[in-house]
């Protein structure tokens, strides 16, 4: 026999702590070797010894539990490799995996039957068998295992439940406080059979989840995650001080670096991504079994998430280092701790964001009870999307890292699918909507203008307001939406603010376009067209280069023309056009001419803005632009394509039958080769 499996098998069967000067990497490689390469007759006895061993299982638990679930999964491969595949048809198991494999993988399950007595036994035997299924997964493609891989699946549904179930008991009710005392520990038995189980998850099908097990699960992720994250780390930050040359620092082992590293040793954070996933599936499955119980356990989730959050935000914008930009006038040493700080942000948001989009994926299809236990009222849909909103508010001071969640390039697509899920859902209720507004709005002002935070709970203002605006009365608009939004108008220096203002006012100025020309004039209608000469005048204040793109720049100015030309009035409409003109001929030096090109780029898009009234003197005008002997040749072909796309693509048939003869005859008189390359249709 093998003397070092059996110096091995020795260790693992000892009471003390004989494994302590050894590696992880060697205690797990040894498993993954000795499993692949034992005879089949004394595998059982090796796994049985394993999962059983009062020394491996004596501390780093976790460590180790994930340690074998891969050194079982390089098993897998291993003896894949190793194993001549012999085609057995009619064996119990599928005919090309081979008959030493098969017995092979035959004997681990013999072994892993011992995972039937304790909590231990189970868990280590939860992981065995995940490590199995992810073996088999990568190798998939070149062995066909179904049978196989369903009996392995079937024995981990099985020991789930039996994990599961002991656990219940052990705990007599989820709601026992004891519960969560234990719960909080590192690495106590219910911290390790649920963080495996999250794990394994994905291989125990939803019919599998009993509604007791999907709230005892639900439960106690909820519990762990307010344990990880309602600790305080984030008071570590008042440790923080500065010297006279303005640079931050930590003093010599600070607390808050020893907060960190104790929660980058925590089995819960360091599981929060399964987690969430199986947090998310819990409360699916409950909502399809047990509705009155998924709103329970809803409202619970809301009134964890929501004042953490605040807490969270409060603990970081009272720093001192909230307020810095510039991570230059961090110490070198201190940056360290700053991105793992921030790596558990990150962690916190994602986290936060998945256990969320559960609850509304569940409020979007599914009503709320009549009551919930206890007798008590539940909170209606848009309540709880108005509670998920004030959470993601008071965590945009994270998101604001990644981009924000209205900006194009930043952000993460799970965030932005809940931001405007929730909105969604908060539209059902004006009332509701308007509550959220005031709230948010309350929010800002009691940090300096400048602050970081201030910009992130202003951007996330207008982004709600410019989303609700369809369904806010002229009051909201008047007192608190637009007041807001015209005091970022003009501020570069907060570019995610300065857009989301901007945004706001083409929301205003598109519902007013969108009513029928017939319909009456209501508040917001005549709001709209008291706003055209402010906005008007910001429009072509930040039409230069560095301040609105040209891209923003016309979609605001067609915008806004095309909202004054809805009316019956066309007098509105033509302040727009006219002095856009004066803005042209103003910016006629050499110097400005940048300027210029962007103005009559924005001139051709008004041409599918205005009605056919307006629209031969917006013609002639973009005539009058083209001919100008002092454009250069390329902002010529430029503003040329452009006017034919507008023409072609974007104008009704009313409207093209003019421009059309216009832009047929005009290419007869340009004096360049551009006019012979564009094709009319």
């Amino acid at each position: 026999m093998d003397t070092g499996y059996t110096t091995l098998l020795n260790l693992l069967q000892r009471p003390n702590n004989t494994l302590s000067t050894l590696k992880d990497e060697t205690i797990h490689g040894a498993v993954a070797h000795y499993l692949s390469v034992l005879p089949v007759i004394q595998l059982p006895n090796f796994v049985r010894a394993m999962i059983a061993s009062p020394t491996l299982w004596r501390s780093r638990k976790w460590d180790h539990l994930c340690g074998i679930q891969a050194a079982v999964r390089q098993s897998v491969r291993m003896k894949h490799t190793n194993t001549a595949k012999v085609a057995v048809p009619g064996f119990l198991f599928d005919a090309d995996i081979g008959t030493p494999f098969k017995e092979w993988l035959s004997a681990i399950l013999q072994g892993q039957s011992i995972a039937t007595s304790s909590l231990q036994h189970l868990y280590v035997g939860v992981a065995v068998l995940g490590g199995l299924l992810q073996g088999l997964e990568d190798i998939v493609a070149e062995l066909a295992m179904t049978r196989m891989r369903k009996k392995i699946n079937d024995e981990l549904v099985k020991t789930s439940t039996v994990l599961l179930d002991q656990i219940q008991t052990l705990q007599k009710t989820v709601w026992a406080a004891d519960f969560e005392s234990e719960f909080s520990g590192e690495e106590s038995s219910s911290t390790l059979s649920i963080c495996i189980l999250a794990t394994n998850a994905v291989y125990i099908p939803d019919d599998d989840l009993k509604r007791q097990h999907s709230r005892l699960l639900a439960t106690s992720i909820l519990i762990g995650y307010k344990r990880v994250f309602g600790s305080g780390i984030l008071t570590g930050l008042d440790e923080f001080s500065s010297n006279s040359e303005g640079e931050y620092h930590l003093p010599h082992d600070p607390k808050l670096a020893r907060d960190l590293a104790n929660l980058n040793r925590s089995v819960v954070y360091r599981s929060l991504g399964p987690l969430s996933q199986l947090f998310s599936r819990c409360i699916r499955r409950l909502s399809e079994v047990d509705k009155t119980i998924a709103w329970v356990l809803i409202m619970q989730t809301t009134d964890v998430l929501s004042p953490l959050s605040a807490s969270i935000e409060a603990q970081w914008a009272s720093s001192e280092i909230s307020a810095i930009t510039d991570e230059q006038r961090l110490e070198s040493k201190s940056r360290a701790t700053m991105i793992t700080l921030w790596q558990m942000l990150k962690a916190y948001l994602f986290s936060t964001v998945l256990m969320s989009q559960s609850i509304v994926d569940v409020i979007t299809f599914h009503h709320p009870p009549k009551k919930t236990v206890g007798g008590l009222d539940p909170a209606s849909s848009p309540q709880v999307a108005s509670s998920l909103l004030l959470t993601l508010s008071h965590a945009a001071f994270i998101s604001s890292k990644f981009g924000g969640i209205t900006s194009e390039g930043g952000g993460f697509k799970e965030q932005k699918r809940l931001f405007f899920s929730s909105l969604d859902i908060l539209c059902s209720d004006p009332v509701a909507s308007e509550a959220l507004l005031k709230v948010l709005e309350g929010r800002i002002g009691n940090l300096p203008p400048s602050h970081p935070v201030e910009h992130s709970r202003s951007a996330f203002f207008l982004a709600c307001a410019e989303q609700l605006i369809p369904i806010a009365n002229s009051g909201t608009l008047d007192s608190i939406i637009l007041p807001f939004a015209k005091k970022f108008l003009s501020k570069l220096e907060q570019r995610e603010v300065f857009e989301s203002a901007h945004s706001v006012m083409l929301s205003v100025f598109a519902k007013h376009s969108n009513k029928s020309l017939g319909a009456a004039e209501d508040n917001k209608t005549r709001l709209a067209s008291r706003l055209v000469p402010f906005y008007l005048e910001s429009l072509l204040e930040n039409a230069s280069e560095g301040h609105l793109s040209i891209e923003q720049l016309r979609l605001a100015y067609h915008s806004l023309v095309r909202s004054s030309s809805a009316s019956t009035d066309d007098a509105s409409a033509w302040f727009c056009i006219e002095a856009l003109l004066t803005a042209l001929q103003d910016t006629r030096d050499a110097s400005e001419r940048d300027k210029h090109k962007r103005l009559a780029l924005t001139l051709v898009s008004l041409i599918s803005a205005v009605n056919l009234t307006l629209l031969k003197p917006v013609l002639a005008a973009i005539e009058t632009e083209l001919l100008w002997k002092d454009m250069g040749p390329e902002d010529r072909k430029e503003i040329s394509k452009e006017v034919h796309d507008q023409i072609m693509g974007r104008i009704g048939d009313a409207q093209k039958e003019v421009a059309l003869k216009w832009w047929l005859d005009l290419r007869e008189r340009l004096s360049f080769e551009m006019g012979k390359q564009i094709e009319v249709a």
